[in-house]
């Protein structure tokens, strides 16, 4: 099992907050198609934002 993840952060024009305000991981395997983690991914994330 792998898993990929994505992050949101705090961010103005004026400076990157690098600190994690949301995160959320999704579970892949070998089995799954470049789409599907492609899909994955954007569903992480909407989710996330």
């Amino acid at each position: 099992m792998k898993l990929i993840g994505t992050t949101s952060h705090y961010v103005t024009e004026e400076f990157d907050d690098w600190s994690i305000i949301c995160l959320d991981i999704a579970r892949i395997s070998h089995k799954d198609s470049v789409d599907n983690i492609v899909r994955k991914g954007r569903y992480l994330g909407k989710i996330v934002l």
